[in-house]
């Protein structure tokens, strides 16, 4: 018979390590969505843009304060090389993002607001795999995940509609050919 190390049991101890290194690493990648959207929110041309980007700023330090404080709950403090790390990331992407697009012409938002909803739809993957342990992980009882996942389905939902728009206005008057 063949050993699958996939299904190897874990240890309660190697599963709670796993999971506070897999809430750690969203926790950085909320660093990094966080950076992006300050920028966004700098950048924004018009006031009802710069709103948007505030209000979506707001869930999104909100949704990264239940993640820490969840990771509270199992006495992990978040890990400092990974938040570095997750603000290393967002100045590569927006060093990226102005090499694409030096003269703004749309595409540096579509590439923002496409990274946001990548991240965003991380998140929803996160509180979905939260849920899928809640029973047997009783730090994660008390939590309402249901309510996070509505919000990052919301949050996704408003983003997608910007990115939208966004590409018809980089592309929408392109012809290749």
């Amino acid at each position: 018979m063949e050993h699958n190390p996939l299904s190897v049991p874990r240890t309660r101890e190697a599963a709670d390590e796993a999971l506070r290194t897999y809430m750690d690493d969203h926790l950085a990648g909320s660093t990094a969505a966080l950076q992006l959207v300050d920028h966004l929110i700098d950048t924004a041309s018009a006031p009802d843009e710069r709103e948007f980007f505030t209000s979506l700023r707001i869930d999104i330090d909100d949704d990264r304060q239940t993640l820490e404080d969840l990771m509270g709950r199992f006495g992990k403090s978040p890990g400092t090389l990974r938040n570095i790390g997750g603000w290393l990331v967002e100045k590569a992407a927006r060093l990226k993002l102005m090499l694409d697009d030096p003269g703004d012409g749309g595409l540096k938002q579509l590439e923002a607001l496409e990274m946001l909803v990548l991240g965003i739809h991380g998140k929803q993957e996160l509180w979905g795999a939260l849920t899928e342990v809640s029973a047997t992980v009783p730090h994660l009882a008390s939590a309402d995940l249901q309510r996070l996942q509505r919000r990052a389905d919301d949050q996704h939902a408003r983003v997608e509609t910007r990115r939208l728009r966004a590409a018809g206005r980089a592309f929408g008057s392109a012809t290749i050919g």
